[in-house]
C-alpha cells in the first residue's frame, strides 16, 4: 500500500472514531510549514480540494520572502497546482486554487478546476468555496 492510501485512510479511521488531537496532528502534517491557518481551516482547504489527505508545500510566505510582486513570481512561477492564502490586515482568510502554473506575463489562463475561497470574512459568512465559470 503506497505511504498516500495509507494516510488518507488513516485519517477517515481517525474521524471515524472521532480523535480529535490525533486527527489535528494529521491534519497539521497536510500543511508543515505554514502558521497561518488553524487546524479546522486547514481540514476545511483539503475538503475544498477534495482530498483530505493533500500534503502541501509552503514555498511563498510574505512574512519570509518579502510582500513584492518579483518575489512571488520568483518562487511560485512555473509552480502547478498552488493554493494561495491571503490573510488581510484585519485577519480575513481567503484567496484561490489554480492547477495552471504561475506565469508573470503570460496573460491570462483558462483552469476549470479552479476555485476561490473564504475561511474568515468581516460577513460572518461560514467558511465558503466559490467555483469560476
Amino acid at each position: 500500500m503506497q505511504d498516500t492510501t495509507l494516510f488518507k485512510s488513516f485519517i477517515i479511521e481517525v474521524e471515524y472514531f472521532r480523535l480529535q488531537g490525533l486527527l489535528e496532528m494529521l491534519v497539521n502534517e497536510c500543511f508543515p510549514d505554514g502558521t497561518l491557518l488553524q487546524s479546522q481551516h486547514k481540514k476545511i482547504l483539503n475538503q475544498f480540494y477534495h482530498e483530505i489527505s493533500q500534503r502541501w508545500k509552503l514555498i511563498y510566505k510574505g512574512s519570509r520572502d518579502g510582500f513584492h510582486a518579483d518575489a512571488f513570481h520568483s518562487r511560485c512561477n512555473n509552480k502547478r497546482a498552488t493554493v494561495t492564502i491571503i490573510q488581510s490586515d484585519q485577519n480575513f482568510i481567503f484567496r484561490g486554487y489554480t492547477s495552471v502554473s504561475w506565469i508573470s506575463n503570460d496573460g491570462c489562463k483558462t483552469d476549470p478546476s479552479a476555485f476561490l475561497f473564504t475561511l474568515r470574512n468581516p460577513h460572518n459568512i461560514p467558511p465558503t468555496k466559490y467555483s469560476i465559470k
